[in-house]
């Protein structure tokens, strides 16, 4: 939403712990290796994963062929388990193995308990733990399958059962189920402390080392975290959610060349990238800059994710690529709001797509999606939700709400150069609230100096906190290439009482803006409009003389009540009583 004073606020921050945490004993996937690392198309991840399979199931089938046990069906359920297309044959194989491996002697004996746990552990997996859980529920359990059972009820959300089945067992292996259900409940310093435990007695056990850097991560210790990250690749090379959690741990801190590096100690193992690897490869070339060959991965990852079966990456990369084509002036943003909202429809449940999404809206009559998301997803990410609360209200022009959710973001992601600026406006200009957002301004400042929006926003509210000298300081560190810093810098000199400046700034801005969208002058214009009456001109200069040195008056585009930032205008003018359409006769 460009406007005087007023740049894009970016999206929130990924998420870096994307996938859930690692339940301890849940057989972890692969990454898989090829005899060939010299490609890493889309071709030959889907051959090199088929043919992994493939060849897994074919010994577990001739195993069941030769003795069909609860040990053989297990194994057989695990191997089919891998393929999204064979989820239902899995899931009839782990059935029956459960209930074959369950079976109790005379004595109160069950039968097969490993192959019991095995059985569960894949229904999880495959989404289908209430099975799992009648079954464990109706015989006695050991101290092994106790433990089955407490994954199987943290699946469920039955996190009560899961601690009181769990209460009486001591050991490594029952501290990383604490620590993994403490980490469930995001209770992270209760779960690094059971995690801790868990590894001193068994120092390489990779599921409670990825669950403690998940835990370490949201306590705020990022190079602890990192650490941990490492550790668990090195212990289990090729397990591919230790080393895609440690990839994504290196991209969000901004290590690129230790993420190049690590890229290429896996590939020099052999190892072919899979559709996520491909995505986070993807997003590396982008914090680099090299959006080109960004999108030309990103298609590749897309691809790779359909074909494995990922929706929920699927839908994040579709939705990232609409927005990179338009970035790069390939396609519209018309285009790329359809190719999003079309994203959303096929994958409901894909929060990164709404946030995408959200982050290309800019009318009114663009809220719907996001309306309907906050109301669908019931377990959203805190920082995700005020973030698209903030966006619907700025779309709809509530500024009351925007203000809050805009505040309840930079809380929750404080190193968000994004949600700062966000503050700052929805604070200050759309609720006029200049001290508190004067305050939220000179935070950003120190923090992110360099960033441009941050930097416009901040001066902005500055100059009409009465801070002119410092908004003018701020603008001029940074330099002022763009009509927007150009304009906000006219305004830092009104307030400061040059009027003759301030008036070059903006004829000079409202020029430039013109060439870039003829709107952009209107918009310029009514904001120029406002702050003059805001900041009371008139009161130390002639008013024939200041209103001869406005903007000459354009009118409002057609469609200005589905544009947020003209919505954001004409409530602030309707507060103050100002005339609407803009004129430049000052009452």
């Amino acid at each position: 939403m460009t406007a005087l004073g007023v740049l894009d606020a970016i999206r929130p921050d990924d998420q870096v712990v994307s996938e859930s945490v690692a339940r301890p004993g849940i057989a972890a996937p692969m990454l898989v290796t090829g005899a060939k690392v010299s490609s890493t198309t889309e071709e030959r991840v889907i051959a090199a994963s088929r043919e992994a399979a493939a060849a897994a199931v074919g010994r577990a089938e001739r195993r069941v062929e030769s003795n069909r046990t609860s040990t053989t069906l297990a194994a057989l359920a695990q191997a089919y388990g891998s393929d999204p297309a064979h989820s239902d044959l899995a899931t009839s194989l782990a059935r029956e193995a459960l209930q074959l491996a369950l079976t109790t002697s005379a004595e109160g004996h069950i039968a097969d308990a490993p192959s019991a746990r095995l059985a569960a552990e894949v229904l999880v997996r495959l989404n289908e733990p209430q099975a799992a859980y009648d079954a464990l529920k109706s015989v006695r359990l050991n101290d092994a399958l106790t433990l089955a059972f407490v994954a199987v009820a943290s699946a469920l959300g039955r996190t009560e059962e899961a601690k009181a089945a769990i209460q009486e067992l001591a050991g490594p292996v029952a501290d990383a189920y604490r620590g993994y259900i403490a980490a469930c409940e995001q209770r992270w310093s209760d779960a690094v402390r059971h995690l801790r435990s868990a590894l001193k007695e068994k120092p390489f056990d990779v599921d409670s080392l990825l669950n403690l850097s998940i835990s370490l991560w949201a306590l705020g210790s990022a190079k602890k975290a990192t650490r941990v990250a490492l550790q668990a690749t090195r212990v289990a090379p090729g397990r591919k959610d230790a080393s895609l959690h440690y990839l994504e741990l290196l991209l969000a801190q901004g290590e690129i060349e230790q993420f190049n590096l690590e890229v290429r100690n896996l590939k020099e193992s052999g190892i072919v990238a899979n559709a996520r690897l491909l995505a986070l490869c993807g997003r590396a070339l982008l914090q680099g800059e090299n959006k080109p060959k960004a999108v030309t991965l990103l298609d590749s990852a897309a691809k790779a994710a359909k074909a494995e079966g990922d929706d929920e990456l699927e839908a994040e990369v579709l939705s990232n690529l609409a927005s990179l084509r338009w970035e790069l002036g390939r396609i519209s943003r018309a285009v790329a709001l359809q190719q999003m909202k079309d994203v959303i429809d096929q994958y409901p449940d894909s929060d990164v797509a709404v946030v995408n999404y959200a982050a290309l809206a800019t009318r009114r009559s663009e809220a719907a999606p996001l309306r309907s998301a906050l109301s669908r997803f019931g377990n959203l990410a805190p920082s995700y939700a005020a973030y698209l609360k903030h966006q619907l209200a700025t779309l709809e022009g509530n500024s009351t709400v925007a203000a809050d959710a805009a505040a309840e973001w930079l809380r929750l992601e404080p190193n968000n150069p994004g949600a700062a600026a966000a503050a700052v406006v929805s604070i200050g200009i759309g609720e006029e609230n200049w001290a508190e957002a004067a305050l939220i301004a000179e935070f950003a400042l120190r923090h992110f100096p360099e960033n441009k929006v941050v930097v416009n926003n901040s001066a902005y509210v500055l100059a009409m906190a009465g801070r002119a000298d410092e908004a003018i300081d701020v603008i001029e560190a940074l330099g002022y290439d763009d009509f927007v810093l150009k304009a906000t810098l006219g305004l830092a000199h009104l307030a400061k009482g040059d009027i003759p400046t301030g008036m070059r700034l903006y004829r000079e801005a409202a020029d430039e803006a013109e060439k870039d969208d003829p709107v952009n002058r209107s918009l310029m214009t009514a904001y120029q409009a406002m702050v003059i009456r805001q900041l009371k001109v008139v009161d130390s200069i002639p008013k024939l003389q200041i209103e001869a040195q406005m903007l000459v008056p354009v009118a409002l585009p057609e469609d200005w009540q589905d544009r947020a930032d003209f919505i954001r205008l004409h409530h602030l003018f309707e507060m103050h009583g100002y005339s609407w359409p803009p004129t430049p006769e000052i009452v």
